[in-house]
């Protein structure tokens, strides 16, 4: 039985280049978990949906499973970081509880291409999307560079499973920040593509 690596997508359009703008031949099985063969390895892609009652409402027994990656976008409220680019946070919080970095599971070959992206920030998962300067002020002040609305929750559900977190900064959290998200997610699951192709390629 191959080994299956999962991967986390809350929308369609997080996932779209992966899905249908890579080498990888992906088949639909239903409306939300697409499935394709790599070498030995068996790739899911499962839509999730947004927030924590969609990632409760998932499954948590799979067969096999070799690590998990949790790809998406989220929110930088760090000035000094730059928006399009992929990052790994060292820990991910929810409601003052933090679940730190824990890769070492994984392969070296693995964590060599994966350690230019973690910044040593937090991120932090939210019930709503960050759209206030004050909340991510605050947020700042605790050490979370980042925010979205599933990772935390993914990573808890999943704890017996090494889980990468790989997400792409779209906007500041701010007043414009669904105006921004729109402008960044074509570009977003640009770069979600080529870093999981990255990760995975040389398996």
């Amino acid at each position: 039985m191959p080994k299956t690596i999962i991967i986390f997508f809350s929308s369609i359009k997080e996932a779209n280049a992966l899905l249908y703008q890579s080498n990888l031949k992906f088949k639909k099985k239903n409306d939300i978990q697409y499935i394709c063969l790599y070498k030995e390895y068996k790739i899911k892609v499962i839509i999730t949906g947004i927030g924590k009652d969609s990632i409760n409402n998932l499954e948590n027994e799979f067969s096999d499973i070799f690590f998990i990656i949790k790809a998406g976008t989220c929110a930088v409220i760090d000035n000094s970081l730059s928006l399009g680019i992929p990052i790994i946070p060292l820990f991910v919080g929810y409601n003052g509880i933090n679940i730190p970095l824990v890769l070492s599971k994984l392969p070296s070959s693995i964590k060599k291409r994966i350690n230019k992206m973690i910044i040593k920030k937090g991120l932090s998962t939210l019930d709503e999307p960050l759209s206030a300067e004050d909340k991510a002020i605050i947020l700042l002040q605790n050490d979370y560079a980042f925010a979205d609305m599933e990772t935390f929750f993914i990573i808890d559900k999943f704890k017996k499973y090494p889980v990468i977190p790989i997400l792409v900064c779209t906007d500041r959290g701010n007043k414009d920040a669904k105006k921004d998200f729109l402008k960044m997610i074509t570009k977003a699951s640009e770069v979600l593509k080529k870093v999981i192709i990255n990760i995975i390629g040389d398996l």
